[in-house]
């Protein structure tokens, strides 16, 4: 029986987690959703008996204030920003940074040592989202970098937009942690039956 679930924001992002948990041989679950979709999915996995959902960035987020088992993030990386440099070295103007958590460090020292013109905005919900797309707008930004979830915002208001995706290594270390967890799980079970 499955164990683990991924519950991801990007049909990309399933696919290759499926992948590489198949190379490796770990039995994982996979299925998409956005933010407030995830809980109801995550309440039915855990009742089926997942023990630990891997997820990324806002659902992660949400999916720990919500789920009394283990939530892994699979983390957007610096590597994850790569190919989105690319795309912005051609914008002549303001990009928008979307983000749950904090924008790293080096994102923001790659900005400052290319000379892009950035700006960052953070959100917690899907309104929160759609808030933050408007008001970078409103500011005069012409590009937009972040997840699924504020993709769908800035495609509806025409704001030219790079999804990040998350890299190989930042898949593997999730798929790591996750098993690690599963494996503590199942020792506190066997503690527990012999105590």
């Amino acid at each position: 029986m499955t164990q683990i679930l991924l519950i991801s924001p990007s049909e990309m992002l399933a696919e290759q987690m499926k992948t590489i948990a198949e190379e490796r041989g770990i039995g994982i679950e996979t299925c998409t959703a956005i933010l407030e979709e995830a809980e109801s999915i995550a309440i039915d996995a855990i009742k089926r008996g997942i023990k630990v959902i891997i997820s990324r960035s806002g659902m992660a987020f949400l999916l720990k204030q919500k789920c009394h088992i283990p939530v892994v993030d699979t983390k957007l990386t610096s590597g994850s920003y790569i190919n989105a440099f690319e795309k912005i070295r051609m914008v002549n103007g303001p990009v928008a940074f979307f983000s749950i958590d904090k924008i790293q460090d080096n994102v923001r020292s790659l900005c400052y040592f290319l000379h892009v013109d950035a700006n960052y905005y953070y959100f917690k919900d899907t309104e929160g989202a759609q808030a933050a797309v408007k008001q970078a707008i409103k500011d005069g930004n012409i590009f937009g970098v972040g997840g699924v979830l504020t993709k769908k915002f800035a495609e509806k208001l025409q704001l030219d937009y790079y999804t990040l995706e998350n890299t190989r290594e930042d898949i593997e270390t999730a798929l790591d942690t996750a098993q690690q967890i599963l494996q503590s799980v199942f020792q506190s079970c066997k503690m527990a039956i012999k105590n």
